[in-house]
């Protein structure tokens, strides 16, 4: 198993989502984290970063959304490994407040 940024090809091969345009720009591609066995990406998860004004004040925000599993591989902590990678890349970065996003308010079984 191994942590890393998806390449911008990979991109477009693994996640098509019209709705997840922003989150899979070319621009942000070192935010969409994935893990691979034997050479096949079976889980993800994108962080999206901006800067947002709040009462005078300027925030560096990081969006996490678009965790998916391979059913085949859920429940080996996958997607639990790719969100720790996420606030470490994130506190890494300067991002100073997370913002977890779901469309359902939790996770979803496909």
């Amino acid at each position: 198993m191994r942590i890393t940024s998806c390449k911008r090809r990979t991109i477009g091969t693994f996640w098509s989502g019209r709705g997840y345009a922003f989150m899979y720009s070319p621009r942000n591609r070192d935010n969409v984290r994935i893990i691979k066995v034997k050479n096949r990406i079976v889980s993800s998860i994108a962080i999206y970063v901006s800067r947002v004004k709040c009462a005078g004040y300027e925030l560096t925000v990081g969006g996490i959304s678009t965790v998916v599993t391979l059913a085949a591989f859920r429940g080996r902590g996958f997607a639990r490994t790719l969100l720790h990678d996420c606030h470490r890349k994130m506190a890494q970065d300067g991002v100073a407040y997370e913002v977890h996003m779901s469309q359902a308010g939790r996770p979803t079984k496909g």
